[in-house]
């Protein structure tokens, strides 16, 4: 069992990037373990300075880890105060490359593993010039945190221990990307837009821990928008590319089952958040539905299709329709000889259609058929997916709707024959 201490004190980091003094106080720092000794008061380290250059832009890990060669001059960095316990040395290409594309030391699932390829992107764009003044608090956190801790300690950390670790993430990705600090090579300041709008349509279970989340967009802009992933446009938990678009259309993406895209998850809440704005699934959110419609067709006895038979049929006939998300009744009324129909969901709430979840079953049963009528078609239990037997699609011009038809025929009595 691993003993978690809390540990406070104050640490003066030395910088010699832009030939300044940094002094950076921490209240908090997360608990060392037992077996890796405590921390001790040191400076933060950055390693070999491009001093041609006093001040710069940041690139990406993207982009390092596809300019290998550019960042070989700046090592070697150390990921972790230098001498700690645990401080990853990155002394090589081959290393570092790893440490970016996070698949040497753990996988990209691991926030430490994570934290370390944007702490050593970091080092490299202080390294070739860019001013750490936004970034040197955190990553003397960053540094102090790793001198005790690797990436296997990840699993053992508490929630709020993986949260914080996550946050430095958060912050040196901001640094890289130009959000804060000097700004990203290259970019210029992205055009205005006006707000896009995540929207979770339905979630549909596959199995019984399995689900798929449908998600779509609405925006207000009257051109085509890209945000890329990253702060803007993300899911948490990670990863935080899950197929999302980056590029928005103007209005308002298909409804289901049309949706933009769909995500599957375990039914935990999952969020996307898009443009400052954030659209959460889970087990617990509006299920996808059909919404399935009723008539009723009467044939004579030479199947030819007839008007409702006189006299109407009295307020004991009934169709009653059921499914696993609600239930609708359809009655004649003796005013008049148009049938009408209800629609419920299981708390009661009216709805268009009988809701259906895709590829369940919904039954349909008839009482008090008049004399001489039976049951020709449209009476029992109905599998529904798209495309069906039982149900036609389209129906009131709406890809989730359908038409079910309930026939009926007269029968001619034998004395008649």
């Amino acid at each position: 069992m691993k003993r978690k201490t809390t540990l406070r004190f104050s640490v003066i980091l030395i910088a010699t990037i832009s030939l300044a003094l940094v002094s950076c106080s921490i209240s908090r720092l997360l608990p060392s373990k037992k077996s890796k000794g405590s921390i001790s008061q040191n400076s933060a380290t950055v390693g070999s300075v491009d001093t041609d250059i006093l001040a710069g832009c940041t690139k990406t890990i993207g982009y390092w880890k596809n300019h290998s060669s550019e960042f070989v001059k700046y090592l070697p960095q150390f990921l972790g105060l230098e001498g700690g316990k645990e401080t990853l040395s990155v002394m090589t290409e081959e290393v570092g490359v790893g440490v970016l594309t996070q698949t040497m030391f753990g996988e990209p699932n691991n926030g430490i593993t994570k934290l370390y390829a944007q702490l050593l992107a970091t080092k490299f764009n202080i390294a070739s010039g860019a001013s750490d003044k936004d970034a040197a608090s955190v990553i003397l956190l960053a540094d102090t945190f790793l001198s005790t801790h690797d990436y296997t300690d990840w699993a053992d950390l508490a929630p709020e221990e993986q949260t914080e670790v996550l946050s430095w993430k958060t912050t040196l990705d901001q640094f890289n990307n130009g959000i804060i600090g000097p700004g990203h090579c290259g970019d210029t300041p992205p055009p205005e837009h006006n707000p896009i709008h995540p929207i979770l349509e339905c979630v549909s279970q596959l199995s019984d821990n399995s689900y798929r989340a449908y998600f779509g967009y609405k925006s207000d802009n009257d051109a085509n928008v890209s945000i890329p992933i990253g702060l803007e446009n993300h899911f948490t938990p990670d990863p935080e590319d899950r197929g999302q678009p980056t590029t928005f259309a103007p209005g308002s993406t298909p409804s289901w089952p049309n949706a933009a895209y769909y995500v599957d998850f375990d039914g935990a809440s999952l969020a996307w958040t898009l443009d400052k704005e954030t659209a959460t699934a889970s087990k617990d959110s509006p299920r996808c539905s059909f919404h399935v419609f009723f008539e009723k067709k009467w044939y004579d006895e030479k199947d030819v299709q007839v008007d409702v038979p006189a006299p109407v049929p009295g307020s004991d006939f009934q169709i009653v329709v059921t499914s696993d998300l609600g239930n609708g009744l359809c009655t004649y009324s003796v005013l008049t000889t148009a049938l009408t129909c209800e629609y419920f969901d299981k708390s009661g709430a009216a709805t268009a259609g009988l809701l259906v979840e895709p590829k369940k079953s919904y039954t349909v049963a008839e009482a008090s058929l008049p004399i001489n009528w039976m049951v020709v078609e449209g009476n029992g239990t109905f599998s529904l997916n798209i495309p069906s037997t039982s149900c036609i699609f389209g129906y009131q011009g709406l890809e989730d709707s359908c038409l079910h038809s309930v026939k009926n025929k007269h029968s001619v009595p034998s004395q008649d024959k």
